[in-house]
């Protein structure tokens, strides 16, 4: 017989999972929203000719440039791993870094850095506890059996 205690603070435990992984995804979001305005307020103020300066106002000196823009911070690649297990465990086959991207995008995930698909091999990477690399197939749980690409933990 399952004692309800247990029962019921692991259902709540694994609310409370998902509940933080969401509003980690949303901050994320946020985060970027905040950095992409405040470029756009610096451009603003470059083109409008500083601060004081009047739209059209033929005395305004050009401003100096602005300051570069804050390098966006991608999630820890413990939240990106969170959303990829719940995504390869729902559909019990691995997948590959386009698929996973997506997988990520949905949840309002987006990888920034000069190359994205390399930013999230490179997260899978350093969770080789997590996730293995099968060849052919894409990623899988480190710790699930997948007869379908004949691999055992």
């Amino acid at each position: 017989m399952t004692d309800a205690a247990i029962v019921n603070a692991t259902a709540r435990r694994a609310q409370l999972v998902a509940d933080t992984e969401r509003l980690a995804a949303e901050i994320e979001v946020a985060r970027k929203e905040i950095a992409r305005i405040d470029t756009f307020i610096q451009e603003w103020k470059r083109f409008a000719g500083g601060d004081t300066a009047t739209l059209g106002g033929g005395n305004a000196t050009l401003a100096s440039a602005p300051a570069k823009a804050p390098k966006p911070n991608n999630p820890r690649k413990e939240v990106v791993g969170e959303v990829i297990r719940a995504y390869l465990l729902g559909k019990g086959l691995p997948a590959g870094r386009k698929e996973l991207m997506k997988a990520l995008l949905d949840h309002g995930i987006d990888l920034a850095g000069k190359d994205p698909d390399m930013v999230l091999s490179t997260m899978m990477w350093r969770m080789k506890d997590k996730f293995v690399r099968l060849p052919k197939f894409g990623y899988w749980l480190a710790d699930q059996a997948c007869p379908a690409a004949d691999y055992r933990p």
